[in-house]
């Protein structure tokens, strides 16, 4: 019989033979004791989906929204809940202008980005905290 550990690492082995992203995988599995899955998987969905370029509609956030939302630390909730105010947000420059041309693109940038700033003013840590 093979023990449950060797077999994990060879399955895990194929598996990554198979589809390159769980080499990604790797370092969760080996630091999983001291990682807050829930506050860098939020962080690592987001950080992917504000790196993409084009429209960025607010209901993609939802799936690292809620990862931050299950998180241990008060930040990862308040940005959660801040980034959700600014999803929301970013569709006040389109019902103002009418049409999706320039500027609407670049407020809507700000808009979501705004949160973010908010979130390095002590003033705003405060408040959740």
């Amino acid at each position: 019989m093979i023990p449950k550990n060797i077999l994990a690492w060879v399955l895990w082995a194929f598996s990554v033979t198979t589809k390159y992203a769980s080499v990604i995988l790797a370092p969760i599995m080996i630091f999983r004791k001291r990682l807050d899955i829930f506050t860098w998987g939020g962080i690592a969905l987001l950080a992917i989906l504000l790196t993409r370029p084009g429209q960025l509609h607010s209901w993609y956030l939802h799936w690292g929204m809620v990862l931050l939302l299950l998180s241990k630390k008060s930040w990862a909730v308040s940005l959660s809940l801040l980034l959700t105010i600014g999803g929301l947000l970013r569709y006040a420059p389109y019902t103002w202008f009418g049409d999706w041309n320039a500027p609407v693109p670049t407020y809507r940038w700000l808009i979501l980005l705004m949160p973010l700033l908010l979130l390095l003013s002590k003033k705003v840590r405060n408040i959740f905290n």
